[in-house]
């Protein structure tokens, strides 16, 4: 087993996004010491019952960036004493604009942080305020200067499509501010109106509009030629990069590489086993939560599914061969709709390995389902 992947969750927030249903929220200042302190406490006691490496560590949530320098500065040092951080590891942290400033940037580099995700959203001040979001786009422009004057090299955008209100020259303006800046990953994501959220109770209500889904794919179709004709290339159903720039830490969990997540609410998976934290920020705080929570063993045909239904969001595919030798399944036979997929042009075959086209990955729920994933 190679090196794994780290994550650190950070829930708290400036203010909740109308369409968020992440483990975070607004919590008073006084709980940021005990969470912190838990985490800490986290970390340290699986380094004393594990013996592991770590290639690639992300800090994201909530919005880590909210937070005192200090906390983060305590949560690497506890990483680094407690797990085998290797040199070139590929280290991130999620930050919104609005919470940024050029000593932070520099802060976060003097850590070891090599690689920043801004939550843009969109660079529509009108989508901005329809989403609930607390920064403008002169906001994000400031603090992506300020990252790049700090030295960062690897920076991505996150960019949000299909909101309600939306339109497609806004889109078209946004991907075009974006790429002009020129960062190194961009992540395009429909948005899903979850149950939950602000903006589920107003579209239940019939006060606000859900794109429709042909819209939707105009729009998904325009973040990727717009992106792709700007040197990005999609390794990924919604995140692009250029060159070499891959996020190597979501990577893991499209390869179902081995990863291990520290906080309320995080995730891990090694081996058949996945674990996960206790969810509500308090009860982990008043648990001192230093062992997971739950604890899900898979099946080996689990396991097969999964690795199945992530693999086909990559670009690369998967390699039957690979596939074969670890689960004993000949996808061709196993799957004899493969067949036909290849020839619908959904599914194109790279020597050993199959991909989703585009159009495949455009209705790749559908595709799933044919699959029997």
């Amino acid at each position: 087993m190679g090196c794994f992947g780290i994550y650190v969750h950070i829930p708290f927030c400036v203010k909740k996004c109308r369409y968020c249903d992440f483990n975070s929220g607004v919590y008073g200042h006084d709980l940021h010491d005990r969470y912190f302190d838990s985490l800490i406490n986290e970390i340290s006691d699986f380094g004393d019952s594990h013996s592991i490496c770590a290639d690639t560590v992300y800090i994201g949530g909530g919005t880590p960036s909210s937070v005192p320098v200090s906390y983060i500065g305590q949560v690497i040092d506890a990483l680094r004493s407690s797990i085998e951080v290797t040199d070139d590891a590929e280290i991130s942290i999620e930050v919104n604009p609005g919470t940024m400033n050029r000593k932070k940037a520099e802060d976060y580099r003097s850590l070891g942080i090599n690689r920043v995700s801004i939550g843009l959203q969109s660079a529509d001040d009108s989508v901005l305020k329809s989403l609930g979001r607390i920064h403008t786009v002169k906001d994000f422009d400031e603090t992506f200067d300020a990252l790049r004057e700090s030295g960062f090299g690897n920076i991505n955008t996150d960019l949000i499509y299909a909101v309600p209100g939306q339109t497609m020259e806004s889109l078209s303006k946004t991907l075009d501010h974006v790429a002009k800046l020129g960062p190194e990953h961009i992540s395009a994501y429909s948005l899903i109106i979850e149950p939950g959220t602000p903006l589920y109770d107003d579209v239940d209500k019939g006060i606000v509009k859900p794109v429709d889904e042909d819209t939707d794919r105009l729009m998904s179709d325009m973040c990727l030629q717009m992106l792709r004709a700007n040197g990005y290339g999609r390794y990924e159903i919604s995140n692009l990069s250029k060159k070499g720039f891959e996020c190597r830490h979501n990577l893991k969990y499209w390869r179902r590489d081995p990863y291990v997540g520290f906080g309320a609410g995080a995730h891990s998976m090694y081996g058949d086993c996945r674990y996960a934290n206790v969810r509500d920020v308090n009860k982990y705080v008043l648990c001192d939560c230093n062992s997971e929570s739950e604890k899900i063993y898979l099946s080996e045909d689990e396991c097969a599914r999964e690795q199945l239904m992530l693999g086909l969001r990559l670009s690369e595919g998967i390699d039957t061969v690979e596939f074969e030798d670890m689960y004993g399944i000949d996808l061709f036979e196993d799957h004899p709709v493969i067949v036909d997929m290849v020839k619908g042009g959904l599914i194109e075959v790279k020597g050993s390995r199959i991909a989703l086209t585009d159009r495949g990955m455009d209705i790749m729920n559908s595709v799933l389902i044919e699959l029997g994933v």
